[in-house]
Order: C-alpha cells, then structure tokens, then sequence
C-alpha cells in the first residue's frame, strides 16, 4: 500500500532541494523534500511513526480516537476535503500541540463510545480548552446557526423519505447534498425532537 501521493512540485529551496506537496494516506496534504520522498525516507505525514508506540492505527485499522484525531485534521487542513469550508476555510485550526497523535490523545483520552469530538465555542480551535467528547444529542444543541439549506418542504420530504426506508446516500444525492446532513436530519428528529 502506498502511504503517500506527490500532487506536485512546489518550490525549490536552492541546490536543487525540490519540496513537493502530497497527500497521505490518511488524506493529510503536507509539503516534503522531494528527495526524502523518491528514497522512502518520508513515507507519511507523520501519522505513521506513532503506530507501534499507540496502537491505535495499522495499514488496516484506526481506533475510534485516531478516526476523529484524522478527521479534524482533514476538516482544517484539506482544502479538497468536502468539510474543510466550514473549518479550515472559516479559519478554524487545530493546535500545532494536537498535529501529534499522542498528544491528542494525552490531552483528549479515549473517545468514549457513542461520543464525537465536539468544539465547546463552534468558532474556536481544536484545542484542549476547546474540546471535549460529546454525543450527538449535545452536539445538536451545540451548532452554529446558519439558514437552512433547503427549501420549504425539502426537510419534511426527506424525513418522509427516511421513515420509508430510502438510503441516506440516494436521498444525499436527491438533494445534491452530503450524506451526513441527512444523518443529522434523521438525527434531529430521533434526538433532538423527542
């Protein structure tokens, strides 16, 4: 398996130092020397060193608290990632603490069962006096508010939809929207309505 894809060469740092920027496996986009990565030297962005001291991702596997761990990174850092507009792209970070795994997850501790990472101040950073571990039902009572996205009828229509059985991905696609604002409208009406 191939830990990391060069997208293109970026700059040179003189003397023929080339810096490409990639992306990792995990969906990172970083910037490296092209050198280190040709020779095998640079394999990932950094997630891959901690495997064997955490035990918390293989090639195969990541824990519930790595996913998060990548997901917040990807939501930030990943211009191509569908989230990033309402994070990296709104200005939110994640601390330069918090770019290494066990720092994470020394600050965070397991995620518990049935929880998500949560920002207490949606328009703060993910960083320790930020965050916490939160279920669903607390994340609904805890969200920007913004127009909706749908018109009259369409939300109605969806959740009608839901209660027959339509797939989330096929009503997303009606909808020319993402899978998971359908899960959170099937969510509002389990959750946060009753």
């Amino acid at each position: 398996m191939e830990h990391i894809k060069v997208l293109q060469r970026t700059r040179s740092a003189g003397n023929y130092m080339w810096y490409a920027l990639c992306k990792c496996h995990c969906g990172v986009i970083f910037e490296a020397r092209e050198a280190n990565v040709k020779n095998g030297h640079t394999k990932s962005c950094g997630c891959t060193q901690y495997d064997k001291k955490h035990g918390h991702t293989t090639l195969t596997w990541q824990s519930p608290t790595y996913n998060s761990w990548c997901r917040i990174k990807q939501r930030c850092l990943n211009p191509d990632s569908p989230a990033y507009k309402y994070y990296g792209g709104r200005g939110i970070m994640v601390c330069e603490r918090w770019m290494i795994f066990e720092n994470f997850l020394a600050d965070m501790g397991e995620r518990p069962k049935g929880t998500t990472i949560d920002r207490i101040n949606n328009d703060g950073h993910y960083e320790l006096s930020n965050c916490r571990w939160a279920t669903m039902k607390i994340q609904c009572s805890n969200k920007r508010q913004r127009g909706s996205i749908f018109k009259d009828g369409e939300i109605w229509l969806i959740k009608r939809l839901l209660k027959v059985g339509v797939k989330q991905k096929v009503i997303a696609a009606m909808f020319k929207t993402s899978q998971p604002t359908i899960s959170i409208i099937k969510l509002k009406r389990r959750l946060c309505y009753g």
